[in-house]
């Protein structure tokens, strides 16, 4: 498995990019627009550890919070970063696990 210092992802956002890296929810927060998340840009976020998280608008501005109703999902997690990796140019032998999915997307948290 490939090893990470220090963990940078602490939430990707689905999209069509297939996705957006954050460091933060934070700054997930401050730079998605209300609008996207009105309209459906970004349907579902997750944390490392598969973790579903929802975005939703108050106003002008984005929240995004865990979603306690609904279990993890670090398989559809796993599918969402595989598919980031490979439209960046990465190719793979075998399927990639998880961890080692989230080191490479570490050197694009935040790179939009």
């Amino acid at each position: 498995m490939i090893k990470s210092v220090m963990p940078l992802l602490k939430l990707v956002v689905v999209a069509d990019e297939p996705a957006l890296l954050f460091s933060s929810i934070s700054s997930a927060e401050g730079y998605l627009e209300a609008v996207d998340v009105e309209n459906g840009v970004y349907p579902i976020a997750y944390d490392p550890t598969g973790k579903i998280y929802r975005l939703t608008t108050n106003g002008d501005h984005v929240v995004v919070e865990a979603d306690s109703d609904l279990p993890a999902d670090p398989d559809a997690l796993q599918k969402v970063l595989f598919k980031l990796m490979t439209s960046r140019g990465f190719t793979f032998a075998a399927f990639p696990t998880l961890e080692d999915l989230i080191v490479l997307a570490e050197q694009f948290v935040d790179d939009w």
